[in-house]
């Protein structure tokens, strides 16, 4: 089966939006980083697609990212997450992936189930795993701007997700669909400029 995750809305940081969004009880803001966007596949193996429903650029992944992915806590069945892969667009980071999203769990669809959920089921897989190549996307509560503000300074983090915690996921047929349960602000491409 091949999933078409969704896309966030885009919007700036200096739209009033941005700040009702941290108010607002029913979302928390995760980091976007500036990678390929993966849905990995799991069932003998690990197999890494795009959003488009193909092969991620042939990416072979490393041997020692193969055996972290392992060791997470993957029971029998199927699994399907949704993240990134951090290793064309990042120059001195290569075979990281970052899992911000679950599909598939122990083989049974879970898009179903709010967000909130699906982030909890999550979050088990990672007990007591602790790699650098295998992250869970961190979240906030409040303190956007400042999060903002700070972790963009890396190269890898290309902004901020935020994510209505009682969404239920919705796929395209064809391709991603943009959604209104998620919204992203970014920083600056090299060649634009940009004011707050």
């Amino acid at each position: 089966m091949i999933f078409y995750p969704p896309k966030p809305t885009l919007i700036t940081i200096t739209q009033a939006l941005f700040s009702e969004l941290e108010l607002d009880p029913r979302f928390i803001a995760e980091l976007k980083y500036n990678g390929d966007r993966l849905i990995l596949y799991k069932d003998n193996n690990f197999d890494f697609w795009s959003r488009h429903g193909a092969p991620l650029r042939k990416y072979q992944p490393s041997a020692q990212l193969i055996d972290h992915l392992n060791s997470l806590n993957l029971f029998s069945g199927s699994w399907v997450f949704d993240g990134e892969l951090l290793h064309f667009k990042t120059k001195a980071i290569k075979h990281r992936v970052v899992l911000f999203d679950l599909y598939v769990w122990k083989g049974k669809r879970i898009d179903q189930l709010p967000f909130s959920e699906r982030r909890k089921r999550l979050e088990d897989v990672f007990t007591g795993s602790n790699f650098e190549d295998v992250i869970l996307a961190p979240q906030w509560l409040s303190g956007w701007r400042e999060v903002f503000d700070t972790e963009t300074e890396r190269e890898e983090i290309e902004g901020l997700v935020m994510k209505r915690l009682d969404a239920k996921v919705t796929f395209g047929r064809s391709s991603s669909p943009v959604v209104s349960y998620m919204f992203k602000v970014r920083k600056p491409g090299k060649s634009k400029s940009w004011r707050y």
